[in-house]
């Protein structure tokens, strides 16, 4: 497999991960309603940050690959809260978590495979 061949699948799973991760979370609180606050609000306040990083996903830019991990790590967090502390959203919240996981390592593994492109590349 060439090093485009492999970017292409990681640039794949990084918009599966991130698109699942980001219907999750549009779900999670329709699924699970809140006591206190209605379940729109609840899911736009899980959301918004993860449209931050969205179109430069989409537009393939690597430096976006990067900070979006930044924003990521709200989402690792929420998943280990919830694992710890709800047992009725366990299973969701771990699924949230694998999906954290599959987005910051398909995001990692294309900024490397960029990165190898790019030196090969100038060093021709």
């Amino acid at each position: 497999m060439t090093l485009n061949q492999k970017l292409n699948v990681w640039h794949s799973l990084t918009l599966v991960s991130y698109s699942l991760l980001l219907l999750l979370l549009l779900a999670w609180p329709f699924i699970y309603p809140s006591e206190t606050l209605a379940s729109w609000l609840v899911a736009l306040i899980w959301v918004i940050p993860l449209l931050f990083p969205g179109p430069g996903i989409f537009k393939q830019r690597y430096y976006t690959y990067a900070w979006s991990q930044f924003i990521n790590m709200i989402y690792f967090c929420h998943a280990i809260v919830f694992i710890m502390t709800s047992e009725s959203e366990l299973y969701i919240a771990i699924i949230e978590l694998l999906l954290v996981i599959l987005f910051f390592t398909a995001t990692i593994m294309s900024i490397q495979i960029k990165k190898k492109i790019t030196t090969l590349e100038q060093n021709r």
